[in-house]
This record gives structure tokens, sequence and C-alpha cells, in this order.
């Protein structure tokens, strides 16, 4: 059943979605590995492994009839052999360690995680020039503020905006302009 889920999802999703599993991990092996790998190959995936605590444990409940789709099991309950056994097995696929699948389900989600995180530090270590932009800016303004340094806010202020379009767009559009006015050289020079 989870392989019949996991293929439907990655007929669905074929790139750039986040899939969502929640699973007790039920009928995990050879085929769920190849499938959650091409699921998380274009596609970003988030695991629950859902265990219930009550599946621990089998009742004294006397004599039940089991039933999975078309089979039929009676099983008498009150047996304390076979509620022992039942005991142990549960506690023995608690201690097992997870399928194989779960590793790579595990892997891709901390490559995603780590995907994000780079993606993010390169975003702010892009965005260093607004950041001392606007630090500049602060300083321009409190200058401005002070009657003495008022007549120098202008050209500073002026000097800023080139520089932080320069910083923003280099030679794609700006640069061109300002290099054809003799304008980055001068910059470069102010500022070496």
């Amino acid at each position: 059943m989870l392989n019949t889920a996991l293929a439907r999802a990655a007929h669905r999703a074929t790139h750039d979605v986040l899939i969502c599993v929640v699973t007790d991990g039920a009928g995990s092996d050879g085929e769920t590995v190849r499938l959650v790998t091409q699921l998380c190959a274009h596609n970003d995936a988030f695991v629950v492994l859902v265990r219930d605590p009550l599946e621990a444990e089998l009742p004294d409940a006397g004599r039940l009839v089991m039933a999975e789709a078309d089979r039929q099991l009676e099983v008498d309950t009150s047996e304390s052999v076979l509620r022992r056994r039942y005991a142990e097995d549960s506690r023995r696929r608690l201690a097992d360690p997870p399928a194989l699948g779960w590793y790579v389900v595990a892997g891709a989600i901390a490559l995603v995680a780590g995907r994000i995180a780079w993606r993010s530090w390169r975003r702010w270590r892009a965005a260093a020039y607004r950041r001392a932009a606007l630090a500049e800016l602060d300083d321009i303004h409190a200058r401005a503020e002070d009657p003495g340094g008022r007549g120098e806010a202008p050209r500073e202020l002026a000097l800023l905006v080139k520089r932080t379009a320069l910083a923003a767009h280099g030679d794609r559009t700006t640069g061109h302009a300002l290099r054809a006015t003799g304008y980055s050289t001068s910059v470069a020079r102010s500022h070496a």
C-alpha cells in the first residue's frame, strides 16, 4: 500500500513539489527505496513516521476475527503465549533499524534542508551591498542632521545610490552607462 501511494505521488509530482508522507512504514522494501529516490530527485520530501503504542501488545479479548481485504484470520487472544510472542515481535520491530528506504528519505530531507540553508546563505551574502548601503545611508542621514555636514549630504547620497546600483546590477545595465561617462572609475578611485 505504501509503494502504491509513492508510485502515484511519483507519477503526479514531477518537479519542485513538496511531498508529505505520513506512514507507519509497514510494507517498505526495495521498491520503496527506488520510489523514494525517484521522488526526491526533483522534489522536496517530508516524512512523519507514526507508531501506535496500542499496537505494542495484543489485548486479552478472547476469540477475534481479524480481516484484511479478502483474507480473514481467527485468533484466540486469551492465549498468553500468543500475546507474549506478539509483544516480543512488536518490541523487535521497534528496535530493528528502519528499512533502507527510510535512510534514503532521511538523507533526502537532510539534502533538502542543506539546500535551503545554502540558498538562504547565498541570498544573505548577495544582499551584503544592501546592508552596507543602508548603514551608510544612516551615516549620511546623521551627518545631514548636523548643520555643518549638510553641504556634503547630497553628493554623498548620489554616490551611494550610484554605487548601490552598480553593486546590484553590475555590468548588465547601469555599469555600461556609468562606464561610458567615466563614473565607475572615479567611484573606484574615491573609495580605494
